[in-house]
């Protein structure tokens, strides 16, 4: 007997038909339960409830291939916002069984749109980890655009000051902070080589890119310089191992970049650095790090060689939320005595919890600090600069993820930053302040 006419051979109604396959599932006969469905579908081809039990049918006989298109079916047919979540679980679990765990994590995120219960979110989320550590492949994407009174990290002034003094006259308009609107795309994608319980060697690449809009102002203050002469590229391919023992976890890494700049080549980097994270009970995670790095200019100025050290400290509080803490020092040496440099860097972010404010209960805040000095000791402004050049920044960002407006594990971000720059060579005496919209994972 043909399964399709099962049903009506039985001369089961549509509601009992659902209940004998119901039953079956339960019973541990997906055999019957997949006839019963398939009747049904035969009857109407849009019967969500009928794709679903076939979909557990599958998954119970061990065909997942099979599960996850009945399961795909499955939540497109779905009726009620229930049905939906459940499909979508479904399709997540048998793309596991598949062994396909990228399109798990889709799943997971499209079964968030649907939840039935608040409260199931922090298992959606620990399932979605679970699948990211079991998964080869990685995928970052993070997209802003932002209205900036810089974006060409111009100086405040047209005068040109060194020590107070006007040695060289007036900068020209495109040395000048240009306003205007900024995008920003950053996409990484990176594949696991090989893994254990206490190691990992993974590929990475990334593209990062930077267009602008100038504004009018911009443009009658700079009329030779287009959006294009400020675009920015970057790609880099990269190859990294962690270990973990029994008391830290190191990382060691390797890259290389290029870099494009108004759309013709602009740098090269290569990269060589190693990590070392553990934690120091009461006091927080520690990481400490050191980079290699080495960068060579495709108009043939001298390369930089750098190097750089860095601690980072992060810790939570019951009271007072997450706080992380950063100290960077850097050294470059170069040929070119205006690129030779040594910096120090330190700043604080601080993530309060602020889930039991009600107004503030569906707001992920973050705030950051910080400030840097660096020297270029001999630098030249067409004469040598008498003690160098000397610069200061203070910078302060105010981050907000909105959570209320998430969608699929996806929430909007504002993000206020303002940067200020002071300098004995007024050309690099430069304010920034942008305010950008963007989105990002919130798990």
């Amino acid at each position: 007997m043909p399964r399709a006419a099962l049903a009506e051979e039985l001369r089961l109604s549509p509601q009992e038909a659902r209940q004998v396959a119901q039953h079956a599932l339960q019973s541990g006969n997906p055999q019957l339960a997949a006839s019963l469905a398939q009747g049904l579908l035969q009857r109407d081809g849009a019967d969500g409830t009928a794709h679903f039990m076939l979909a557990r049918a599958f998954q119970q006989m061990g065909q997942p291939a099979k599960g996850r298109r009945a399961a795909r079916l499955a939540y497109r047919h779905a009726v009620t916002e229930v049905d939906h979540f459940h499909a979508a679980q479904l399709a997540a679990r048998l793309a596991v069984e598949n062994q396909r765990p990228m399109s798990a994590k889709l799943w997971l995120r499209r079964s968030l749109q649907y939840l039935p219960d608040p409260k199931l979110r922090a298992a959606v989320a620990r399932d979605y980890q679970i699948l990211r550590n079991i998964s080869p492949w990685q995928f970052g994407l993070n997209v802003s655009v932002a209205p900036s009174d810089n974006l060409n990290n111009g100086a405040d002034s047209r005068y040109s000051l060194i020590d107070g003094v006007p040695v060289a006259g007036i900068l020209s308009g495109s040395a000048q902070a240009l306003s205007g609107v900024a995008g920003v795309a950053d996409l990484t994608l990176g594949y696991r080589l090989m893994g254990s319980k206490t190691s990992q060697t993974r590929i990475g690449l990334r593209y990062y890119g930077r267009r602008v809009h100038l504004s009018d102002e911009a443009r009658d203050l700079a009329p030779t310089v287009s959006n294009s002469d400020l675009a920015f590229d970057y790609g880099e391919v990269s190859l990294a191992q962690l270990r973990q023992t029994a008391t830290a976890q190191w990382r060691y890494g390797f890259a290389l970049g290029q870099s494009w700049s108004g759309g013709e080549r602009f740098q090269r980097s290569t990269r060589l650095n190693v990590s070392r994270s553990a934690t120091l009970g009461a006091l927080g995670r520690l990481r400490l790090g050191s980079q290699l790095e080495r960068l060579s200019y495709s108009d043939n100025r001298p390369d930089v060689n750098g190097i750089t050290l860095s601690s980072h400290l992060s810790r939570h509080s019951e009271d007072w939320g997450n706080w992380q803490f950063g100290l960077t020092l850097k050294r470059e040496r170069s040929d070119n005595i205006n690129a030779d440099r040594k910096q120090v860097i330190a700043q604080i972010a601080w993530a309060p919890d602020v889930s039991a404010l009600p107004v503030m209960s569906d707001l992920t805040p973050v705030v950051t600090l910080g400030g840097s000095k660096q020297r270029y000791d001999a630098y030249s402004a067409g004469f040598i600069v008498p003690g160098g050049r000397r610069d200061e920044t203070v910078f302060g960002q105010l981050e907000a993820t909105f959570t209320q407006f998430d969608y699929a594990g996806f929430a909007p971000t504002v993000t206020l930053r303002s940067r200020r720059t002071t300098s004995n060579v007024s050309r690099f005496e430069t304010r920034e302040t942008t305010l950008s919209l963007g989105v990002r994972s919130s798990f």
